[in-house]
């Protein structure tokens, strides 16, 4: 069988196969023919929006009213995004911080567009035609803040000739239908005169202009009502215009600062989430005037609803009980610390005493029980031997010397003093030679062995005259590190010492030449002084005080210079030593047979003055160390110091008072004799080859004066020159021991601060600058007047330290670094009254930078008071300079001179950098308050940083002018 062609079914299987691709082109086509249609819809409607042609019809569907509230928003979003950008960017600089925050916390609208939808259906979709255009906002800010008036400059649409009912407050026009104002890039304004009507609610519309500008974020804008007994349209205060019955009461009319608009901000105790809606503020929160949001309390505050602020007392309180605590722990610790150190030290050099008192009573119980075996032995020998024709009788004393006290044995021995004991064993040592004489026996080999066990003790101590250099070094293999090691030392050497002393007393004519001619007791440089016709004259009165005076100073000896009152003891002794001052000296002082200045030898020089400068805070053994750190070589020896102090205090009979304060005219302290002593000391402890005294003697006792006699012969015995007057032949520790000054100073500070901060409250219209100008005021005189007692008090220590060589910087140094602490201490006490009193909006950490910059700053001020003024001038100073500076910069009406002058003024900067910090957090609604405060006083926000710099520079800088001024009254009062 054949298949048959039939072309019927063979076409229709091509045509099947042919349409279904045709099919699915023509589905694509659709659908993008549809898409194309509704974007031409929207593009349709989006032009009928941008030129104000949208019905109301088609604003009641609601995708239409919330795709023209969002183009609306996004042209008010370009308008005032450009505004920020390029409008305001360099003529407010000065006021924005950060542009971009700054816009967002006035215009960024974008959570709640509710009032943008409720004006598009009011104006019938007529909103862009009544928004103003950039020309227009720009025009009004710059009256509102330049002029600081309610009144606008006549413009196009509202001057002499033409005024329409959108000029009122309140009202806004729009513009002609075929006009399609450009709103960001617009330089003119147009002219808009019809369909004037009523500001939209979250709008407002000056007085003056005929738009409308959206309010900004924490303020309250709605629709006002008019009150028929006062005839204003509350809330705000404008009146309906006269002759114009028809006319109603509008929107919100004007935005400027508080002072002037204040029914626009959000009110104290509520908040307003938009600029359409307010609500009030609830329990446990608080919300300031022009809130946007509730602020949550601190704990241990108390919030009650609607409040504007948080009681912060509590905290207050807890940072006064903080820094009281703290205070206390630190003087309490700081002196129970040195007590448990010094009782530390105490109890190491009593041991290192008993240790060598014990050691010398074990010797003298040798040396007793050695001289009665050789006592015995003799005897014994005697009674063998009839050839001896006399005996030696041995005298053996009962008591030893330690550290100047004697002791006797508790066992009942009697032990021979050091002086006896080497007299006896000479002597003893020429009986045994005269025994060897006879012959050997077994009695004299015992004596022999006796003697070479005492002498051969390695143990024993050295008290022969062959002990020149006092001064020993430790011995070789021992490490002298522990407190006890250092104190046994430095009582060895001294029991050496005492005990040449002592054998000095019993030498011979011949030994006393031969001591005093031996170049070994001279450790220290030997400074001669020879004077020729040396003249002093009174400078003005050329009066002679000295007139041709001739003599020498020889080292080893002891130079006195008596006389009357009024001879010229103490001219003769300054003019040696280069001290006089106001006086002119002539004639010839020679140095070692070389013309030179004293001044180059002021490291070995010494200078008791007549009177007692000595730190009356500091113990007695704390004033010796204090120089003895400050003037002994840094090469010297721990030991050796500590030898020469505890020589000091012991030759100067100061071992009773030595933890005693010296005390000052307002605490008791030691004796007088005891400080003129201390005062002597302070000039030994740095071991001169030259020392002046002047009357050293004078109001001490007979046995102080032999004490101080003997300590100054020993030191003639070691080379010093020493000269001193006589009328008539009769540091570097410093305590908190100013507990109670600073304490009174706190206290006044606590006051001060509770005064003001709640007598002057932060007012948000001047950003709290009143309250810091009284701050400046009350912390500049307080801290000023604290400051005069840091330099004021050690005057006269300072100009006998320098003097000798002691390094000013470093004095100066010291007592700046002891301020500090009080710098620190009391921006904390005065803020904790002040702050959480006034409850400012800046933060507690900034106000405390700025308060710690401008204590820095007024103390070193009060630093140059003290060195260049005497007490009653710099006291005066220290309560006028600060009233008066702070007077001249917070003047904002001078001329340019006075603001030249205010720019030299400290307060200046201390108020601008308060004022600062505080405006930095009104933003939104206060924006136009805080650039017209600001250009009024002369502040910007982008200058924290700088004043705060100014203010440490004029601080370092008084610390200079201060530093050098001490030098220069130093060389003219040394």
């Amino acid at each position: 069988m054949y298949n048959t062609y039939t072309p019927g079914k063979k076409a229709s299987r091509v045509m099947e196969a042919t349409h279904r691709p045709s099919s699915l082109f023509q589905q694509v086509i659709i659908v993008v023919l549809v898409s194309l249609q509704l974007c031409a819809v929207k593009l349709v409607w989006s032009q009928s929006i941008v030129n104000g042609a949208t019905t109301s019809s088609q604003l009641d569907n609601p995708a239409v009213l919330d795709l023209v509230t969002r183009t609306v928003y996004s042209r008010i979003y370009n308008l005032t995004q450009n505004l920020f950008d390029n409008e305001f960017a360099d003529e407010f600089k000065f006021c924005i911080l950060n542009r971009d925050e700054e816009w967002n916390h006035a215009f960024n609208y974008s959570s709640n567009l509710a009032f943008l939808s409720a004006c598009v259906t009011r104006t019938k979709g007529d909103i862009q035609r009544r928004l103003c255009t950039a020309a227009e906002i720009s025009f009004y800010f710059s009256n509102t803040i330049t002029s600081g008036s309610n009144y606008l400059t006549p413009n196009r649409n509202c001057n002499l000739t033409s005024w329409v009912s959108g000029c009122e407050p309140g009202w806004g026009c729009s513009t002609d239908s075929d006009q399609n104002p450009d709103l960001r890039n617009s330089r003119e304004i147009p002219a808009r005169t019809v369909a004037c009507q009523p500001c939209c609610e979250g709008f407002f519309c000056p007085h003056g202009l005929t738009c409308m500008i959206p309010c900004p974020l924490g303020s309250y804008c709605p629709l006002a009502t008019l009150n028929m007994n006062t005839g204003i349209c509350e809330p705000y205060s404008y009146q309906l215009p006269p002759g114009q019955p028809s006319h109603t009461c509008g929107g919100a009319n004007i935005w400027s600062d508080v002072r002037r608009s204040s029914e626009v901000f959000c009110s104290a105790g509520s908040y307003c989430p938009t600029n359409t809606e307010k609500n009030p503020c609830s329990s446990g929160n608080y919300c300031p005037t022009g809130s946007t949001a509730e602020k949550r309390c601190f704990k241990l505050t108390s919030c009650n609803p609607n409040t504007a602020s948080q009681n912060i007392h509590a905290y207050g309180a807890m940072l006064i009980a903080a820094i009281a605590t703290l205070l206390l722990i630190i003087y309490n610790c700081s002196d129970q610390i040195i007590t448990i150190r010094e009782r530390r030290l105490a109890g190491s050099r009593e041991a290192a005493a008993k240790v060598v008192k014990e050691k010398i009573q074990a010797r003298a119980r040798w040396k007793a029980a050695k001289e009665a075996a050789k006592k015995h032995a003799i005897e014994l020998q005697g009674q063998f031997s009839r050839k001896f024709s006399r005996k030696q009788n041995v005298t053996i004393s009962d008591k030893v010397t330690v550290l100047n006290e004697e002791y006797t044995d508790t066992e009942g021995v009697s032990y021979p003093s050091k002086e006896h004991s080497a007299s006896s064993v000479s002597k003893k040592s020429q009986s045994i030679s005269e025994v060897e004489e006879t012959g050997s026996s077994p009695l004299m080999t015992m004596i022999n062995e006796i003697e070479e066990q005492s002498f051969d003790s390695s143990e024993s101590f050295s008290l022969e005259i062959k002990e020149r250099n006092l001064k020993t070094k430790k011995p070789k293999g021992k490490d002298i590190h522990t407190h006890s090691q250092i104190f046994k030392y430095a009582y060895a050497q001294l029991e050496i010492e005492k005990a040449q002393q002592q054998q000095n007393k019993n030498l011979t004519f011949s030994g006393v030449i031969s001591m005093a001619t031996n170049t070994d007791y001279r450790k220290r440089p030997v400074i001669e002084i020879g004077f020729t016709d040396l003249t002093v004259t009174l400078k003005g009165k050329k009066k002679h005080l000295l007139r041709s005076v001739n003599g020498k100073i020889m080292p080893g000896h002891i130079t006195a210079v008596m006389g009357p009152s009024g001879a010229g003891k103490t001219t003769l002794l300054s003019a040696l030593a280069g001290k006089n001052v106001g006086c002119t000296t002539s004639g010839s002082i020679l140095i070692n047979g070389k013309s030179e200045p004293l001044r180059s030898y002021r490291k070995i020089v010494g200078f008791v003055p007549q009177d007692d400068i000595v730190h009356g805070n500091l113990t007695v053994e704390e004033n010796l160390w204090f120089n003895a750190r400050c003037r002994l070589s840094a090469d010297l020896q721990k030991q050796d110091k500590v030898l020469i102090v505890e020589r000091v205090i012991d030759f100067l009979g100061l071992q009773s008072v030595r933890s005693s304060l010296v005390g000052t005219v307002e605490k008791r302290g030691i004796s007088g004799g005891q400080r003129k002593r201390v005062n002597v000391g302070l000039e030994l402890v740095m071991e001169p080859s030259l020392l002046f005294l002047d009357e050293p003697t004078s109001g001490l006792d007979s046995a102080s004066s032999q004490l101080l006699l003997r300590a100054l012969r020993r030191e003639a015995l070691e080379g010093v020159n020493i000269c001193m007057v006589v009328h008539q032949p009769r540091v570097s520790k410093q305590r908190l021991r100013e507990a109670k000054m600073q304490a009174i100073d706190y206290l006044i500070l606590l006051v001060a601060g509770a005064c003001l901060g709640s007598l002057t409250k932060v007012r948000d219209e001047s950003f709290g600058a009143p309250g810091y100008t009284h701050t400046i005021i009350a912390v500049s005189l307080l801290c000023k007047i604290a400051a005069l007692r840091t330099f004021a008090l050690d005057k006269l220590q300072y100009w006998r330290e320098s003097a000798s060589g002691i390094s000013s910087i470093a004095h100066f140094a010291a007592k700046d670094t002891i301020d500090h602490f009080n710098t620190v201490i009391k921006p904390a006490v005065y803020l904790s009254m002040f702050y959480f009193f006034c409850n400012p909006r800046s933060s507690f950490a900034d106000n405390y930078i700025v308060l710690l910059c401008l204590v820095y700053c007024v103390t070193g001020m009060g630093y140059a008071f003290t060195i260049f003024l005497a007490p009653g001038p710099s006291q005066l100073c220290s309560v006028l300079v600060p009233v008066v500076l702070t007077l001249i910069a917070s003047r904002t009406d001078g001329n340019k001179f006075l603001k030249i002058l205010a720019d030299l003024c400290y307060p200046k900067w201390a108020l601008e950098a308060f004022v600062i910090a505080n405006a930095e957090r009104y933003y939104g609604v206060w924006l136009i308050t805080r650039c017209g405060a600001l250009m009024n006083w002369g502040y910007s926000l982008h200058d924290w940083d700088l004043c705060l710099c100014i203010l440490f520079l004029i601080g370092l800088g008084s610390r200079i002018i201060a530093f050098i001024g001490m030098l220069s009254f130093r060389r003219s009062e040394s």
